[in-house]
């Protein structure tokens, strides 16, 4: 097992870095923990968002991309819907248009269309009737 991700309760396996020292002195201190088979680990850090332990470099607070992306949707939640609140009241939506039902020219059958220019009371309509333009 490491020497660190025993502290942060990792399995040996899951980080392995060589440290390297710049001092003659833990560099021998290295080179002897290494030929124990001991491994040294370096910049263990927990993840701020999730807690998971990783192996940062810098300035690294996330794990992973998945959680930088929500922690921004839940630090901009808010923002976005003040923004969306502001738009629909300076351009509300209009009223939906209520047309008197008509009849299918496929299959007859009366039905309140949703747009104005609707003749066919479904998708199966449709089709049938485009099957009969152009292969008949």
């Amino acid at each position: 097992m490491t020497m660190g991700a025993s502290r942060f309760g990792l399995k040996g396996g899951n980080i392995r870095c060589w440290c390297r020292s710049s001092s003659s002195a833990g560099e021998s201190a290295d080179r002897a923990s290494r030929e124990n088979g001991e491994e040294m680990t370096r910049g263990l850090r927990s993840c701020v968002y999730c807690g998971v332990a990783f192996a940062g470099t810098g300035r690294a607070l996330y794990c992973s991309q998945r959680c930088r992306n929500r922690v921004y949707v839940e630090r901009h939640r808010e923002e976005r819907r003040a923004y969306l609140l502001q738009r629909r009241a300076l351009h509300p939506r209009p009223p939906r248009l209520v047309l008197p039902p008509r009849a299918c020219e496929q299959c007859g059958q009366p039905f309140t269309p949703f747009r104005a220019d609707a003749r066919y009371c479904s998708a199966r309509c449709r089709y049938q009737a485009f099957l009969q333009r152009h292969h008949t």
